[in-house]
């Protein structure tokens, strides 16, 4: 099992056993709730991934993920904590850290997407993305009224999509909005961003 799967894995479960307080400390302005009640009702659910999206939201879901990725030394202050106590007191790792998690795939688990999702949130050009919106005033509807999103914006948007690819049960499935399109096929994962289109 590989080391990045491990590392989501133990930081979900971290983030969900960490007090509020602790959890606002380290997160600072982007803190994100979590349900906080994993270890009461986890066993209820396939693992962890299953859990925290149900509990959260796919949108919320996504936003921690996207934390995740952008942030590995507040990630490793929140991880540490609980696995450094969790070694001397169980020998069963939580699950998805030995067992298999979540939907099964053709070809990758649901932890393994996820780490296909992250490569691609690291290398997905948002720059560019952004400065057409900006010259083609493309504006989203944020609850109130329409404006041009910004970067983070854009990477909630892409990473909540990658995200509701990836637990869509179907092996082959794309799901978009707002020019961003998010394909999950047997091979992988991928994130386009339609600048226009035309049929006849």
């Amino acid at each position: 099992m590989g080391k990045l799967k491990d590392r989501l894995e133990q930081f979900l479960i971290a983030v969900d056993a960490t007090g509020e307080g602790q959890l606002r400390e380290i997160m600072g302005d982007e803190y994100i709730d979590t349900p906080g009640y994993y270890s009461i009702e986890g066993a209820d659910y396939p693992g962890v991934f299953d859990f925290m999206r149900s509990n959260m939201g796919i949108s919320e879901f996504g936003r921690l993920i996207e934390w995740f990725d952008r942030n590995p030394e507040k990630v490793e202050q929140i991880i540490a904590p609980i696995f450094s106590r969790q070694t001397s007191a169980t020998t069963t790792p939580p699950c998805g850290l030995e067992n298999e998690c979540g939907p099964n795939h053709e070809k990758f688990t649901a932890s393994e997407l996820e780490n296909k999702a992250a490569d691609i949130m690291r290398n997905f050009d948002f720059e560019s993305v952004l400065k057409h919106m900006i010259e083609t005033d493309w504006r989203w509807y944020n609850g109130k009224d329409t404006q041009v999103p910004d970067i983070e914006d854009l990477r909630v948007q892409a990473r909540t999509l990658l995200t509701q690819a990836i637990w869509t049960e179907s092996p082959v499935t794309n799901v978009g909005t707002g020019g961003f399109m998010a394909y999950k096929l047997p091979w992988g994962l991928s994130l386009t961003f339609q600048i226009g289109s035309s049929n006849a």
